[in-house]
This record gives C-alpha cells, sequence and structure tokens, in this order.
C-alpha cells in the first residue's frame, strides 16, 4: 500500500516502442507517443509496461446499401502489430462508425482508470457542407477516426485489450459485439443492499481529504484550455463561413464574390475595346485568387478546426469520467 507521501505519478511515461524495422514504417516511428525498446533500466514500478507495437490506419470508406434508406459508410481498419495477443501481424476488416463508437464507449466501461480518446462528434462537423456521404464529408470523417485509432494503439493498456484485437481481426464482430455485452472482462459480483448501506453510513463519517493541488491545477488549466479553444473554434468557424462556405444564399461567401467580380470585369472587357486585354488580365488574376483563397482555407482552416474540435473532446470526456 502506497503511504500518503509516495508520488505515484512523477514517474508515469506514455512513449511507445517504436515498430519493428522490418515493416518500414518511419514516418511513425519516431515522435511523441514512441520510444526505442521494450526494456528500458530507467523504468519506476509505476510506468506503464509494453509488450509491443500497434500501428493502425483507416482507409477507403465506401457507401453501403447505397440504393436503401439503411445506407451507411464503412472503412476499412489496418494494423501492424508485434503484440502477442493478436493471431496475425497484419489484421484488417470493415467498421462502420457506431462500430467505433461502440469500441469506444466499452473500453471506457471495461477501463475506467483509462482515458479512452473520445470520438469525433456525429454532429460537430456543420462546417461542412454536404450530407453525409459526401467525399469531404466522408474523408473528414476517416480522418477524424484514424487519430482515434492511433491514439487507442499508443495506450500501453489500450492496445492489448481483446475488444481492440476483435475489432482488427473478427469476421464475425456482430456477434462478438454482443457476447462483450452479455459477458463483459472483469466483472464483479454486484453488492448487497446490505453492504451498500455499510459503505454508505461509513463514508458519511469518514474524514474529508484536502484534494490535491496539483488536480485542482489541472483541472483549472484544462477549464482554460476549454474555453480558449471554444473561443477559437468560434473565431475560425466564422472566418471560414465569410471566406468559403459555399452558401450563396448568405452573401458572406467572399471566394463566390470574387468569382463574380472577375466575371463582370470579363463582361466588361467587351465593351471597353481599348483595354480588353488589361481587363481580361485582372479578370483571369481574381479568378485565379478567388481559387487559391479557396485552397487555402482547405488546406489550413478546416485542418485547424479539426484540431480544435478533437482537442475539445478530451475535456468533455474528463468531465464525464469524473
Amino acid at each position: 500500500m502506497l503511504g500518503d507521501d509516495d508520488d505515484v505519478f512523477d514517474s508515469v511515461t506514455w512513449e511507445s516502442p517504436a515498430p519493428a524495422a522490418a515493416y518500414n514504417v518511419d514516418h511513425v516511428s519516431s515522435g511523441p507517443g514512441f520510444r526505442q525498446s521494450t526494456t528500458d533500466s530507467n523504468e519506476g514500478p509505476h510506468d506503464p509496461k509494453w509488450e509491443g507495437y500497434l500501428i493502425t490506419s483507416v482507409k477507403d470508406p465506401v457507401k453501403e446499401l447505397a440504393e436503401t434508406k439503411d445506407a451507411y459508410v464503412s472503412y476499412l481498419v489496418q494494423a501492424k502489430t508485434n503484440l502477442p495477443i493478436f493471431s496475425t501481424p497484419n489484421p484488417s476488416a470493415r467498421r462502420r462508425f457506431q462500430d467505433f463508437v461502440f469500441l469506444r464507449e466499452n473500453l471506457a466501461r471495461d477501463f475506467p482508470a483509462c482515458v479512452v480518446p473520445p470520438l469525433p462528434d456525429k454532429h460537430r462537423l456543420e462546417y461542412i457542407t454536404g450530407d453525409r456521404f459526401s467525399p469531404e464529408f466522408m474523408e473528414r470523417r476517416r480522418n477524424d477516426l484514424a487519430r482515434f485509432l492511433q491514439r487507442l494503439s499508443r495506450h500501453p493498456t489500450l492496445q492489448r485489450s481483446t475488444l481492440v484485437r476483435a475489432f482488427f481481426e473478427s469476421t464475425e464482430w456482430h456477434v462478438h459485439m454482443h457476447q462483450h455485452v452479455a459477458h463483459p472482462p472483469g466483472l464483479e459480483p454486484s453488492p448487497s443492499i446490505i453492504d451498500n448501506i455499510s459503505d454508505t453510513l461509513l463514508n458519511a463519517f469518514a474524514r474529508v481529504r484536502k484534494p490535491d493541488e496539483r488536480f485542482l491545477d489541472m483541472r483549472e488549466g484544462v477549464d482554460k484550455f476549454e474555453e480558449g479553444l471554444t473561443l477559437s473554434e468560434r473565431l475560425f468557424t466564422r472566418i471560414r463561413g465569410r471566406t468559403s462556405d459555399h452558401n450563396l444564399e448568405s452573401g458572406e461567401d467572399l471566394t463566390a464574390d470574387y468569382h463574380d467580380l472577375a466575371v463582370a470585369v470579363q463582361g466588361l472587357g467587351f465593351l471597353e475595346s481599348g483595354i480588353t486585354d488589361q481587363l481580361n488580365h485582372f479578370s483571369n488574376t481574381l479568378l485565379e485568387f478567388s481559387a487559391l483563397l479557396r485552397h487555402t482555407t482547405q488546406i489550413t482552416t478546416d485542418p485547424l478546426l479539426d484540431s480544435c474540435t478533437a482537442k475539445e473532446s478530451y475535456p468533455r470526456v474528463n468531465v464525464h469520467n469524473d
């Protein structure tokens, strides 16, 4: 039993082992979340224990049952691993968004002491136009789901979960889901009514310990961080809406305004024969600027909004788990 003065947090690290060289994955073999070996002479008794690596990817979104009201999108999930819990080093399967939801919810229940990464909110991609089967929407969700699995794979406990293994390997995933719900791992027998009453009475007279200042500071920092992220997301959502929201009725699509101006200048060139070439050059410049402005939004503002949304999810998960 650890004493009150023992600090079990200072020695915790969230680095994970680097993948084997045989898989040639140099782009993920370094950086945050990875280290060079599974054994370290500097490891403390409370450090997470690594058994290997798990490299994940999400690819190839496909619309299933396209001509029916039950249409959905499936994704190809793949992994490369040397974890002994897996039966193959290269598992793969097709999964839909609801399968990811099941995985996340049950991991949070099975491992209450672990911070399970959040999933992208099903309804927080409002700045993307089109329906949920549009190529832009499916690609954005694919990126979010890939990020979710990468974070899972870098957790020393969650990566060895039997549910994670089944998610990548099982050809009868729906059967496994029902079995997991019916017989969850590590389920302890429910305490009796007498036990509950005894615990309540004991806790009522227990001395309330002063909250750890470190956790209070963490919570204050998280609250400020979440507030800053929310303000940033609102600001850049407004910027994106006014720059390139594809909504002509709003009157705030700046890229469309530049495009309309280019068309008007081009029409003026037909009337002003003396400066036709100059006006056509100006019109072409406006068209190019409109296209570049839209492209800049897609490669800068959109990823920033994705990042803000993903980071906002962590404080919300922390609040729900408290």
